[in-house]
């Protein structure tokens, strides 16, 4: 899900582990100190009762730890490869190129999440994807369903973050309203978006995720995808493109560019580039005032290009 994106995963592991054993060793040091210098009034003991239990949660969570490093090192083969990345990893493995087109029909049209369901694959070919590489799926942390039928769901992306993706339910079928980012830097004083702390972009495979996931979530087939949940799309421009043409595949998903729309608050030189991706979604642009002052107020973006 995540093929080179776990560096983030795998840097909050190191930093925690880093924290619990520095303490750890700073109530050692207190203690030899007391010990060897004839302290034993109330502290050495208090640093005992402190100091010991510490101490095994520190073991205890080096175990932890080591085997999330074990995991996080290994790439993720699900929704960030592309068809033809994904024929250079089978090759990698000594596999044909052909078996890329079965992975990737598995992941994206029968939407399962484990290489064991992959049942027109070898036994042996199915270990050596166990092995290799994982299939992470989000959990659902929270869904909120309005009257209309309109479900928001709260997600985990496994590494302590969470995003916001919106269901909604029309005659001619579902759309999705899919995040781009954790938190967002624009600072549009209408947009909830504002009030959270920008984080990191999201990755192609956890923009794609976000649909999958509420496809089996609700046994649906979503028709219509818009970029318009947390943070701006054309922010995280190669991320999103790459998500685009993911979704857009005939092999994969399979929803048309026409049914898939990108909003943006005004990034200028990313609206030309994506211009010329000769992708045939359609791009909305977040006027949200009558005249370009009140705009300028509004929308911070909108002061970059005068």
């Amino acid at each position: 899900q995540q093929s080179k994106s776990t560096e983030f995963s795998k840097r909050l592991i190191w930093q925690e582990s880093a924290l619990i054993w520095v303490i750890t060793i700073s109530f050692i040091v207190l203690a030899f100190v007391c010990v060897k210098n004839s302290y034993f009034g109330e502290l050495p003991w208090l640093t005992a009762m402190v100091g010991l239990p510490w101490t095994a949660y520190a073991v205890s969570q080096a175990f932890y730890y080591r085997k999330a490093m074990k995991e996080n090192t290994k790439d993720g083969i699900k929704y960030d490869t592309t068809m033809e990345e994904l024929k250079q990893e089978l090759i990698k493995l000594g596999e044909k190129p052909y078996r890329a087109e079965q992975i990737f029909k598995w992941i994206h049209q029968e939407n399962v999440t484990s290489f064991d369901e992959m049942t027109n694959l070898s036994l042996e070919l199915r270990e050596k994807l166990k092995e290799n590489y994982k299939m992470c799926v989000f959990n659902i942390l929270k869904k909120q369903v309005a009257s209309d039928g309109t479900i928001k769901y709260l997600f985990d992306l496994l590494d302590g973050n969470a995003i916001e993706t919106v269901l909604m339910s029309y005659h001619h079928g579902y759309s999705i309203c899919i995040s781009s980012q954790i938190g967002c830097k624009m600072g549009c004083k209408f947009c909830a978006s504002t009030g959270i702390a920008f984080s990191r972009n999201l990755t192609s495979g956890e923009i794609v995720e976000q649909l999958l996931l509420v496809q089996r979530d609700q046994n649906i087939k979503i028709s219509n995808v818009v970029f318009m949940g947390i943070g701006e799309p054309l922010d995280n421009y190669n991320n999103v493109v790459n998500a685009i043409r993911i979704i857009n595949n005939p092999k994969g998903i399979n929803i048309g560019a026409r049914h898939i729309s990108v909003s943006t608050s005004g990034l200028v030189p990313k609206i030309y580039k994506l211009a010329e991706e000769n992708i045939q979604c359609t791009l909305s642009i977040s006027l949200h005032a009558t005249t370009d002052e009140q705009r300028s107020k509004m929308m911070p973006v909108n002061n970059l290009y005068k």
